[in-house]
């Protein structure tokens, strides 16, 4: 009868010792200064009005995305890279993250895909060029 009370006390104390470094670490590494990497952005230069699908509580956001990223216009994300039809975005904020993983359209000015972030929230994403850069040629 007492071992299993302290077999219980014993197995907290040591996922605590393992467990409580692992989360000081993660509080620290948030203090770190967010760096943005980009790569291959001249494929999807533009204004892009975004829509997404949290599957946790059903409800839609929008948000505008500016490629490349400028802080004068809101929030830049931490990466946006473009490899090919591919493209990545990560959101990195005080507490947590958000990735978007998507993919182009053959046709030009629609990306869609899906989102996860820390909380475990997940769902669909798309976007739709709005308004393309002009190049110096044009």
């Amino acid at each position: 009868m007492f071992f299993k009370p302290f077999a219980r006390c014993f197995f907290i104390v040591i996922c605590w010792a393992v467990f409580f470094p692992l989360v000081t670490h993660a509080k620290e590494k948030d203090m770190k200064e967010i760096i943005p990497e980009t790569h291959g952005l001249e494929k999807i230069c533009g204004v892009w009005e975004m829509t997404v699908h949290n599957m946790l509580n059903h409800k839609e956001y929008k948000y505008m995305l500016h490629v490349p990223p400028s802080p004068d216009t809101g929030v830049v994300p931490s990466k946006l890279i473009v490899n090919g039809q591919t493209v990545y975005i990560r959101w990195d904020f005080p507490g947590g993250f958000s990735e978007e993983s998507l993919l182009l359209r053959r046709t030009g000015g629609v990306m869609e895909g899906t989102f996860i972030n820390f909380a475990g929230a997940r769902g669909g994403v798309s976007g739709k060029l709005i308004n393309s850069c002009v190049s110096a040629d044009e």
